[in-house]
């Protein structure tokens, strides 16, 4: 890997949707279909033990808009359901138990340890040369970064090397969503 094409000049210091960047490139979805955000539990619906991505998007109004959510979202074979929020947006639901043990990594904040071709799938979502891409290669492949967070951070090298992961695993209570389903009422 050539670092020297990758150059991060700070510290992504707040919280980042874990989910958004490291699961959710796993569905293989084309780039132009981007949640606004994703989650992993949903408080009364989805628990970690279902194993699913809950990606939330705005409404698909144009007939452009709703051909690219079929073909792409409903047609998914991961595809399980979806749902209308009471903020008008829309959520979609994916399994992702086929990805068990990244799941597991994952949990832990493991990013390192995820199989290559599963790093490579997660890099290869983001556009070359651009910064989040350089953060997901050091998030992935720390031990090619530590040079650059010891400075950054002004910690010691055999710290970071220690602790192996430069990014900190994913805050659950973030990484569940609160929104409720709209309350649809039918007359008859």
């Amino acid at each position: 890997m050539d670092v020297k094409e990758y150059k991060i000049k700070q510290l992504n210091k707040k919280y980042f949707q874990k989910s958004t960047f490291f699961l959710y490139p796993l569905l293989k979805i084309p780039k132009t279909v981007v949640p606004i955000v994703t989650y992993i539990q949903w408080d009364n619906y989805f628990s970690l033990e279902d194993k699913v991505i809950i990606c939330k998007f705005d409404k698909f109004s144009t007939e452009s808009e709703k051909k690219t959510e079929i073909e792409h979202l409903i047609k998914h074979p991961l595809y399980l359901d979806y749902y209308e929020l009471e903020d008008d947006t829309l959520v979609y639901v994916f399994s992702i138990k086929s990805f068990d043990k990244v799941i597991e990594l994952f949990l832990k904040g493991e990013y390192s340890k995820f199989p290559e071709s599963i790093k490579e799938r997660i890099i290869s979502f983001y556009k070359p040369e651009s910064v989040t891409r350089s953060y997901m290669k050091s998030y992935l492949y720390p031990e090619f970064f530590y040079e650059v967070y010891s400075e950054l951070l002004d910690v010691p090298i055999d710290l970071l090397k220690s602790t192996k992961e430069l990014a900190t695993p994913p805050n659950l209570e973030k990484e569940s969503m609160k929104i409720k389903v709209k309350n649809i009422t039918i007359l008859g």
